[in-house]
């Protein structure tokens, strides 16, 4: 059974997406590889001195309107979740020495939308929310989307740092 509320004529489900911002630089490199491989398959990326991008994050959730407040979700709870699992983890670091997920993990615009559902997907759950789409995006002419899915490589505890659990700190709405 989901965490989330099923919908029923009652209670319709909506949509809602939220963004967030930060910067972070990074560099990409496989040691197993030599610097020629590197160069050939990263290029510019494999700069050890890293380079840096402006991040636009965009998650969307579903879940049911709440008949009381006419909401999905109280927005003030979806920003601190949004801001300390991503923004205050990634805003201004260099993703490979810095985040721990990252000193193992190419830090890729694809890995890079792997960890951030995997860090907020278990603050949203327990708010009756589903997680459905996650865009980063590096640039005006990159981005990526995760609609989620099994990642038979991925162990989410690389990432979170403890087992995924519903008992997380923003499960309890903030006044």
């Amino acid at each position: 059974m989901p965490a989330f509320p099923e919908s029923s004529p009652s209670m319709p489900v909506v949509a809602v997406t939220k963004r967030a911002l930060f910067s972070a630089a990074h560099h990409y490199w496989l040691p197993e590889w030599s610097e020629a491989e590197n160069r050939w398959t990263f290029h510019a990326c494999s700069n050890r001195f890293g380079h840096g991008h402006n991040y636009a994050l965009s998650i969307t959730v579903e879940g049911p309107v709440d008949p009381e407040t006419a909401m999905v979700v109280n927005l003030n709870v979806l920003k601190r979740v949004l801001r300390e699992e991503i923004v205050e983890r990634l805003d201004h670091t260099h993703l490979n020495h810095q985040v721990p997920f990252f000193r193992t993990h190419v830090p890729t615009l694809e890995n890079l939308c792997l960890y951030c559902w995997h860090r907020l997907l278990p603050c949203l759950e327990p708010l009756g929310l589903r997680l459905t789409r996650l865009r980063l995006v590096e640039n005006e002419t990159l981005w990526a989307e995760y609609l989620g899915g099994p990642v038979p490589w991925l162990d989410p505890t690389a990432i979170t740092g403890e087992p995924a659990t519903l008992e997380h700190p923003h499960a309890v709405p903030v006044p």
